[in-house]
C-alpha cells in the first residue's frame, strides 16, 4: 500500500481510544514505505503549504457555515404544517 499498515491500524486504535475517554486529539504520523506515495505527498504538500490554523476555529468550523437556507426551509415546513 506503501505505508506501514500495522503502524495506522494501531495509531487509529490509539485516537479512538483517546476519543472514547475524552482526550484531547493529539496527530500522528504514518511511516511512508514507497518513495512513489513519498514523492506524491511531497508533491502534493509542495502545491498545498499547510497553512497554520486556530484549533478553535478548527474545531467550530461547523458553526460558522452559512444554515440561512436550511433554516428558510424549515420554517417552510412549519409553515405548511399548522396551514393543514
Amino acid at each position: 500500500m506503501g505505508f506501514d499498515e500495522q503502524q495506522l491500524i494501531d495509531c487509529l486504535t490509539h485516537a479512538i481510544d483517546a476519543v472514547t475517554e475524552r482526550k484531547p486529539f493529539a496527530p500522528f504520523k504514518v511511516a511512508i514505505t514507497s518513495k512513489e506515495l513519498e514523492n506524491a505527498v511531497s508533491a502534493y504538500r509542495q502545491q498545498h503549504p499547510n497553512a497554520a490554523q486556530d484549533p478553535y476555529y478548527l474545531m467550530h468550523k461547523h458553526r460558522l457555515r452559512d444554515r440561512s437556507s436550511i433554516i428558510n426551509l424549515r420554517e417552510q415546513r412549519k409553515r405548511r404544517n399548522l396551514e393543514l
